[in-house]
């Protein structure tokens, strides 16, 4: 009951730390007008769990951000999306969602962005999506609405993704990636590139501001799909106590 009552007031937290970006962020922002902050009143649709989609943001010819980000709640004219880099905060840009082999595109702005949890390397942005014609819209939100790479089965599944830091034992490179599915002995993952299987490779969990050691494992499988790569992993070795944290973060989601 405790750590459900702790889950509860860190979601209500980073829910309270959200708003407080936004209304600070619109305070500092030029030229805010009045038809924006009306959409801010619009309906927004909670997505539960969150939904991954392949994003790419032109800021200009130099810089492009490409990501995998979780949508967290949608409406007609924005949405809300956690991102495990900040965003720097734009009037314009171009935003392509990647529903299908050819990207959704359309003009956009950065309105806010802050990290949900001091050291948690997450970050909650909001997207101004004023120029996003009724039939794109459309298109993304079918596809939030119904996206599913993985089929269901009966084991325990994280129902949100989260995010994990991976290192090579040859490297000591390391990049971020979101999972969405995590038992105790593995987890499945969405990435934009594929990972070493001939080796042994180390793996950070970081659930919800709390995370692991750096658990032993191997790919076992992996997949080129449309959306991205599908990829399986086995744990060899990890701690009793990083097992524990894994099975409190399954059981509180």
């Amino acid at each position: 009951m405790e750590d459900k009552k702790e889950d509860s007031e860190i979601e209500i937290r980073q829910d309270q730390e959200i708003q407080e970006a936004e209304e600070q962020t619109e305070n500092k922002l030029p030229l805010v007008d009045l038809k924006f902050k009306e959409r801010r009143k619009e309906e927004r649709k909670v997505l539960s769990p969150a939904r991954l989609v392949r994003t790419l943001i032109y800021y200009d010819e130099d810089l492009v951000v490409e990501k995998w980000v979780s949508v967290v709640d949608i409406s007609r004219h924005g949405m809300k999306i956690i991102i495990d880099i900040p965003l720097k905060l734009a009037d314009s840009v171009k935003i392509q969602f990647y529903t299908s082999k050819d990207p959704v595109e359309t003009e956009g702005r950065i309105a806010w962005c802050k990290e949900l949890i001091k050291g948690s390397g997450l970050y909650a942005a909001g997207l101004d999506l004023a120029k996003l014609s009724q039939e794109n819209f459309e298109t993304i939100n079918n596809f939030l609405m119904n996206f599913a790479p993985f089929e269901e089965r009966k084991a325990v599944r994280v129902k949100k993704p989260f995010l994990v830091e991976l290192k090579t034992q040859n490297e000591v490179k390391k990049f971020y990636t979101y999972a969405v599915d995590l038992s105790i002995t593995g987890m499945r993952i969405i990435n934009d590139f594929e990972l070493p299987t001939e080796e042994i490779i180390l793996i950070k969990a970081i659930l919800a501001g709390n995370e692991t050691g750096y658990i032993k494992a191997k790919v076992v499988w992996q997949e080129t799909k449309s959306f991205g790569v599908v990829i399986g992993i086995n744990f060899i070795e990890a701690e009793k106590e990083d097992i524990e944290k894994i099975k409190e973060f399954i059981y509180s989601s």
